[in-house]
């Protein structure tokens, strides 16, 4: 949770970043996208370096990048310091999102594996809701609020070093082995389901990505809120109700959920269209908490789908492609909305970028309905 919390802290400092000029609304989106290839990068090759180095090491590694991020943050007047920070912040985070939910799953006995599962998909999507809550909470109060957040962070990492030299080492190293460059594939007994479920995960994280990039420029210039934990909190609320999502998921027929998810996801960024159509802050808040349980459903229910349908040898390679697949919609689609943003408002920008992940999500809803449908039939 500490580690996640770093991918969101600078998102309520953004309006002060640019309004001191070290950013644009285009570089922002730059330093935004830079986070995700760092975090992809980690999470396809995190498996193989685990098993070259352990689980441990590579996590306390992890942190190593996510500290020195921290440092650079502190010391950033420009974009150099501030790219560099995000990328190793994203690569830190890659190696949690692959590796520290299987550590943490390994820490519990058999019996209380499901379990470990959801508690750790609520710490990752609970940790990218405190980071902006707790960085926007310190930049009001601070006199420096583009330096003391980072303070705060770097001491909470510190205090994450502690609690990960109490866990116990669950796989064995070999450092003989050579690191597997090849790319994660989609197995053929999942094919069916997995495309579906990935392509509802894309949409699930292209919400996230985009209340990341963007929600705090529309606070700042169409709501008029210039607060940084106001912001923080608005940018916060599609990621604590995904925790709620995740919970619902596995309470949910596990045939349903997927679709259930998808249909959620779909009205809440329908919602969140208006929301931006309208500039009413009620209408967005509402969109959010909506698409952030649909985001929670469609993520974990899509995520035991992929699990149940592929084989045990295939597992690893399945999971570790649908997170990644998930993670490029918080670069490309923000990237792609910069770059069309130079030519329209920032309000056209967004409700375009809303209509387009209801559109995409609509995809995944017919292909789910369509694979429940030959099931049902089979």
């Amino acid at each position: 949770m500490a580690a996640l919390s770093g991918a969101t802290q600078l998102t309520p400092l953004f309006p002060t970043y640019i309004e001191q000029r070290i950013l644009s609304p285009f570089t922002l989106t730059l330093v935004f996208a830079i986070y995700v290839f760092g975090a992809l990068g980690m999470m396809w090759l995190g498996g193989s370096l685990s098993r070259k180095y352990g689980r441990k090491l590579l996590l306390g590694a992890a942190l190593a990048a996510i500290l020195l991020a921290d440092i650079a943050f502190y010391f950033a007047s420009g974009l150099p310091l501030l790219m560099l920070g995000r990328f190793l912040s994203g690569a830190g985070v890659g190696v949690f999102v692959a590796i520290g939910s299987l550590a943490l799953i390994d820490q519990l006995s058999e019996e209380h594996e499901e379990a470990g599962s959801l508690l750790a998909a609520c710490a990752n999507v609970g940790g990218l809701a405190f980071g902006s809550v707790l960085a926007g909470f310190v930049g009001e109060l601070a006199t420096r609020p583009l330096h003391t957040p980072f303070l705060v962070h770097l001491a909470l990492i510190a205090a994450a070093f502690g609690v990960l030299m109490l866990s116990a080492r669950t796989i064995a190293s070999d450092r003989s082995r050579a690191i597997d460059y090849s790319f994660p594939r989609i197995p053929d007994e999942a094919r069916a389901v997995f495309i579906p479920a990935a392509i509802a995960a894309f949409a699930a994280f292209a919400v996230g990505g985009f209340f990341g990039a963007f929600i705090p420029s529309f606070a700042s210039e169409e709501l008029g809120i210039d607060d940084a934990l106001a912001i923080g909190i608005i940018a916060a609320l599609v990621f604590a109700s995904t925790v709620i999502g995740n919970v619902v998921a596995t309470k949910l027929p596990e045939r349903l959920a997927p679709l259930i998810g998808a249909v959620v996801l779909f009205v809440g960024a329908c919602i969140l269209g208006t929301g931006l159509a309208t500039a009413s802050l009620t209408i967005l808040a509402v969109g959010a908490l909506i698409a952030g349980q649909g985001n929670g459903i469609a993520l974990q229910s899509g995520l035991n789908a992929i699990k149940r349908e592929s084989q045990q040898e295939n597992e690893t390679e399945a999971v570790t492609l649908f997170f990644m697949l998930a993670y490029s919609a918080l670069a490309l689609p923000i990237l792609l909305a910069g770059v069309v943003q130079q030519f329209f408002s920032l309000k056209a920008t967004a409700v375009g970028f809303a209509v387009a992940i209801a559109l995409l999500v609509g995809v995944a809803i017919v292909l789910l309905w369509r694979r429940l449908r030959e099931s049902d039939s089979a």
